[in-house]
């Protein structure tokens, strides 16, 4: 099988979102899921055509009891339990805001032009599919998460990232596991280093932009 192209260098293509009030660029080698099934009002999803990899953007009401501190390991926490994580780890949690300063350049700044706060959570989440429930099944998977807090319409923004980094012996993603098919790409998703992934993955969130606040109700 070829190797595939790091996203790093793949250009990015432009994509709108929730009927063009928000628009952010992606990889051109990633479909919108909404194509093939249904997908909640408030989510948009991408997968990887070939890869486990996927992309999804979220807008959730903002938790008034969540200060700006908590609010990375609190919607971590959510998606690992969205995901049916059995094991997770946080690696590292970034915070910024809607002015880039030297002390928070690694974090990326969307183009929104109001007030907001923006926490990058980094880490690792052991994910099963399709209900599989053996432990050899399980796929380490790299997770980013980026959350934009935007006060003036009580909405947390969310972007995260799923990158398979190693796959069970037994999950369906597995091209040598015991009578399934496989996904065979699903292990060149690795070619990746962790750095090739954070940058990639600032690049998508600062492509992020709010082109209609009627979206928001505002």
């Amino acid at each position: 099988m070829p190797a595939q192209a790091p996203l790093l260098s793949t250009p990015l293509s432009q994509v709108l979102l929730y009927g063009g009030a928000i628009s952010i660029s992606l990889p051109h080698s990633f479909i919108d899921v909404s194509s093939l099934r249904e997908v909640p009002s408030n989510q948009e999803v991408f997968v990887h055509a070939s890869t486990d990899r996927c992309f999804m953007v979220e807008l959730l009401e903002t938790d008034t009891d969540v200060p700006d501190d908590r609010m990375g390991a609190f919607h971590w926490s959510q998606l690992a339990e969205d995901n049916g994580a059995e094991e997770q780890d946080i690696s590292t949690t970034l915070m910024g805001s809607d002015r880039k300063t030297e002390e928070t350049s690694d974090v990326p700044v969307p183009l929104v032009d109001r007030p907001c706060t923006t926490v990058v959570v980094t880490g690792f989440q052991w994910i099963a599919k399709f209900n599989e429930r053996s432990a050899t099944a399980r796929n380490q998977v790299s997770v980013r998460l980026a959350v934009v807090r935007i006060p003036s319409v009580g909405t947390d923004l969310l972007v995260s990232y799923n990158h398979p980094v190693v796959i069970g012996q037994d999950s369906s993603s597995n091209p040598t596991s015991a009578g399934q098919e496989g996904n065979g790409a699903a292990v060149a998703a690795l070619d990746m280093t962790e750095g090739d992934v954070d940058l990639m993955f600032r690049r998508v969130v600062g492509s992020l932009k709010v082109l209609d606040w009627g979206l928001f109700g505002a």
